[in-house]
């Protein structure tokens, strides 16, 4: 037997259960290999299924439970803080916040097998005000399918992945070199992307006192608010005379006035994109603000509740 399934099968169930709890918690462990080796150790009756499930979901449940912990006490702070971590935090913030005004809390039953969702999904129905019972019951339905799947396929596959694993464990270092730098290629390539991308969205950006030199001069700005319903909710607060514009919904927007759009990403990245489609659309004096509704608050200027 192969290194892998034999350590699995040595420690069992602690190893399950720590690898599946350490993924949950957002950090570089991934937990589906380990369990398509747990579904084939069941198929090789060294492991039993009803203990391998319910280590499984339980780790997973006590992982998400944390991040849920956290959507509760900390807000929408807490995804931007998790967003920060990821490759492209602000389609991030978005996509999630997006998924979750859809489809309500139902989301956690299907988050571990959408890319992202998994880590943002938990504290975003913390957020929500998910009760506790409910968030528990979801997330360990989508949970069991989760390691329903990876250790079916380990199951139905049991004697070609015992063959697998062998041989990657002996052409370990050419395959790891070659992981390596195709990896490498790929986060190269979304970096450059990305600053290419912020450098054209700083040229473009407004401060909250350019913003509000604008009001006061009587430019009469419109201001579009373009944050999800369920960020809007978590912060039903808006800068003075701003309007809430739905992003599928931007030929409200009017040509003749200078146009100042925000939404709730780290760095802006819906407001920008916005921006740059209203220009394609021949509205020229458009704008991200510089950090958004935070920025307004940081810079001391007065927010008022959304009617």
């Amino acid at each position: 037997m192969s290194a892998t399934l034999e350590s699995l099968k040595t420690h069992g169930y602690p190893l399950l259960f720590a690898t599946v709890l350490l993924e949950q918690l957002g950090l570089p462990f991934p937990a589906a290999p380990v369990l398509m080796a747990a579904g084939a150790l069941v198929g090789l009756d060294h492991l039993n299924f009803f203990p391998a499930l319910l280590v499984t979901v339980g780790a997973a449940v006590l992982g998400d439970l944390a991040w849920y912990g956290l959507g509760r006490k900390k807000g929408a702070s807490i995804l931007k803080t998790l967003c920060r971590m990821a490759i492209e935090p602000d389609h991030c913030v978005n996509s999630t916040a997006e998924r979750f005004s859809k489809w309500g809390a139902n989301v956690l039953v299907v988050a571990k097998f959408l890319p992202g969702l998994s880590t943002l999904a938990p504290p975003m129905a913390g957020m929500s005000g998910v009760r506790v019972a409910r968030f528990i019951a979801l997330d360990s339905i989508g949970s069991g399918l989760w390691a329903l799947f990876y250790g079916g396929l380990g199951f139905l596959l049991r004697e070609q992945l015992e063959e697998l694993i062998a041989w990657v464990e002996k052409a370990g270092a050419t395959i790891l070199q070659f992981g390596a730098a195709l990896l490498a290629a790929h986060l190269a390539f979304r970096f450059a992307r990305r600053w290419f991308f912020l450098r054209r969205l700083r040229a473009a950006r407004i401060s909250a006192h350019e913003l509000k030199k604008m009001i006061d001069g009587g430019e009469s700005p419109y201001i579009a608010d373009l944050r999800q319903k369920l960020q809007r909710d978590a912060d039903p607060f808006t800068i003075p005379g701003a309007r809430v514009v739905a992003l599928d919904a931007l030929d409200v927007i009017p040509r003749d006035l200078p146009v100042v759009v925000y939404c709730s990403c780290p760095n802006e990245a819906t407001a920008a994109n916005v921006a740059m489609l209203l220009q394609k659309k021949g509205i020229h004096q458009v704008h991200p603000l510089l950090g958004g509704l935070d920025g307004w608050r940081e810079a001391g200027f007065e927010a008022v509740a959304l009617s």
